[in-house]
């Protein structure tokens, strides 16, 4: 009456892994170093590359970049997912900021 379905045992194999694999947790990323450029305006520290970064000190606690304000810098340290970077080195100053184009 059913006509009786058999898959080939490598088939059944990755099936059965994939699901294994999918039921795990992804883990977050380790940090990174990075140097990142970048303007201070409002307060905020954006990347030339139009990413907001938040920028943390020693226990993670904000950086405080204010007498940086309208400036361009350049800073080093350890760039973690959602955009948290832990400064590792003093800000340098290049200038003012550039105007948007």
């Amino acid at each position: 009456m059913f006509a009786q379905i058999t898959l080939p045992r490598s088939v059944a194999l990755l099936t059965l892994a994939g699901g294994m694999l999918a039921a795990h947790p992804a883990l977050a990323s380790r940090p990174v170093p990075r140097t990142i450029t970048g303007c201070v305006s409002g307060g905020v520290f954006t990347s030339d590359n139009g990413y907001v970064i938040r920028a943390r000190g020693p226990g993670f606690r904000e950086y405080d970049l204010s007498r940086f304000e309208g400036r361009r810098i350049v800073v080093r340290g350890m760039l973690s997912p959602g955009d948290l970077f832990a400064v590792k080195s003093r800000p340098r100053d290049l200038g003012p900021c550039r105007r948007p184009r």
